[in-house]
């Protein structure tokens, strides 16, 4: 059974999904949205945030901690998938991290629509090597969410 919170987190990856594809210019046959698997990660988001506030007796997450968590879902779950092979030739890199590239995106957007962050500050290279970390390296969503903190230039 899903629950509201569950079903508006689906909700947000959809309309993120449309969103990144219009950004990088892809044409939404070109990429695939496995809904299931963003349900799944809603659920699990959702699983994480409430041991959080069980474990250490918090009332909610803040938004760099759900930005962590949703990052570490969406990394490892993987709710895209190239569909046009010939993408490939001309954007390869992109292609190559499409998951983490996307897990980036939803998590900035999500730090930005709260407004606890107004300004994101990535330094030269940090990008490549963060969706480099996503992609083959293990990590947690407390990790991540550190690196949301680092990004925080106020």
């Amino acid at each position: 059974m899903t629950t509201t919170k569950e079903s508006a987190l689906l909700n947000h990856l959809r309309v993120a999904f449309v969103n990144f594809i219009d950004h990088y210019n892809f044409n939404d046959t070109d990429i695939n949205f496995d809904v299931c698997v963003a349900l799944d990660i809603s659920k699990r988001f959702y699983k994480d945030a409430e041991r959080l506030a069980q474990n250490h007796d918090m009332k909610g997450i803040n938004s760099k901690k759900t930005a962590g968590y949703i990052t570490y879902w969406v990394a490892k779950l993987r709710p895209l998938s190239i569909v046009n092979a010939m993408i490939y030739h001309s954007r390869a890199e992109l292609c190559l991290y499409i998951n983490e590239a996307f897990a980036f995106y939803v998590a900035t957007g999500c730090l930005i629509s709260t407004n606890e962050i107004k300004n994101i500050r990535i330094h030269a290279n940090f990008l490549e090597s963060f969706l480099y970390l996503l992609k083959y390296r293990p990590t947690t969503g407390d990790n991540l969410a550190m690196h949301y903190h680092l990004m925080d230039n106020r």
